[in-house]
């Protein structure tokens, strides 16, 4: 099972993630994350790729479930977005509610580059679907984390 969290900076992916990872085990892989996976970048997205389709064609629990998070689904090869073991989980915030946290996170910090970043992150995902979908300004991580672990087996992870 491959769950893939995907939105704008600060929308909470790592967070969920997290809080899955503290209460079942399963391993989490952000962004580039894999490069500790071999000596050279080729070979270590070589190995991730083998893990990532590994996951994404088991629809029950074994040793291959992962939460890969990303920004988005556009990274991601359509044969592994498509293979029947992937959950895709989009987490998104208004603008501004992204803005007031990639602020904090920079001690207050806001400039145009960083607004018309975030601006971007949006457009990229706004007409890419998630199986499941929450706006983090609404749900707190914690609620989030619960309603995937409830909706999938990862619920259920034997892991820890």
């Amino acid at each position: 099972m491959l769950m893939i969290f995907f939105g704008p900076s600060c929308s909470g992916k790592s967070t969920v993630a997290e809080m899955i990872h503290q209460e079942t085990g399963v391993p989490v892989w952000v962004g580039k994350d894999y490069l500790r996976l071999a000596k050279n970048e080729t070979e270590a997205r070589e190995i991730f790729n083998t893990r990532l389709r590994e996951a994404a064609q088991e629809k029950t629990l074994s040793p291959h479930v992962m939460i890969y998070v990303v920004p988005s689904l556009k990274s991601l090869n359509a044969a592994i977005l498509e293979s029947p073991g992937v959950t895709k989980v989009k987490l998104f915030a208004d603008i501004q509610v992204l803005k007031e946290r990639f602020y904090k996170r920079l001690q207050g910090l806001g400039n145009p580059p960083i607004d018309a970043m975030l601006q971007r992150q949006l457009k990229d995902i706004r007409d890419e679907t998630g199986d499941m979908q929450f706006d983090t300004a609404l749900v707190s991580p914690r609620d989030i984390a619960h309603e995937i672990s409830s909706r999938t087996l990862i619920g259920k992870q034997p892991f820890k």
